[in-house]
């Protein structure tokens, strides 16, 4: 089995008020893609009722090398009524954006197969690799972060500083 490490166990984004879930959806996309994650939607659900919810996942991963993988997960929530905004679908409520990171190492799983590998494996990590991973751990936390300030930007929620 993987070995997989948490960079970012989870920092969340709020926003109350409208917002076009469409072009969220496509900014994120898109930033995941142009920086060769692959995205995986691993939920969509939109419940229809007095008052909706929607809830939706999705994985992106990238392959740093042979031997680990970076993954950002990303989970929107929220209890919304639907609007018509300028010929655009939106929604009106209350909406969460979490988003987590990890890294994999052997992801093919190819040190699984012995015992003996498994150990020789875990030395090595600790050893061998411990600078690669800590250079891995800061670049993918750098890219939830740069995600997660992309994501409240769009939305409206950063806060500037005045000079």
């Amino acid at each position: 089995m993987s070995e997989i490490d948490y960079v970012i166990p989870g920092i969340v984004v709020e926003k109350e008020g409208i917002v076009d879930i469409s072009d969220l959806y496509k900014l994120m996309r898109n930033w995941l893609e142009k920086r060769d994650y692959s995205v995986v939607e691993k939920e969509y659900v939109d419940e229809v009722a007095e008052k909706s919810s929607i809830s939706i996942k999705w994985e992106g991963e990238k392959d740093v090398d042979d031997y680990t993988r970076f993954i950002i997960k990303v989970g929107i929530k929220g209890k919304v009524e639907n609007v018509r905004l300028k010929k655009k679908n939106a929604v009106k409520g209350v909406i969460s954006i979490k988003f987590e990171s990890c890294m994999e190492q052997d992801y093919e799983e190819k040190w699984e197969n012995s015992p003996v590998f498994k150990f020789f494996r875990g030395i090595f990590d600790k050893y061998g690799m411990k600078n690669r991973f800590n250079k891995y751990s800061k670049e993918l936390r750098e890219n939830t972060y740069d995600l997660y300030y992309e994501v409240k930007a769009y939305l409206g929620l950063l806060k500037t500083v005045e000079k």
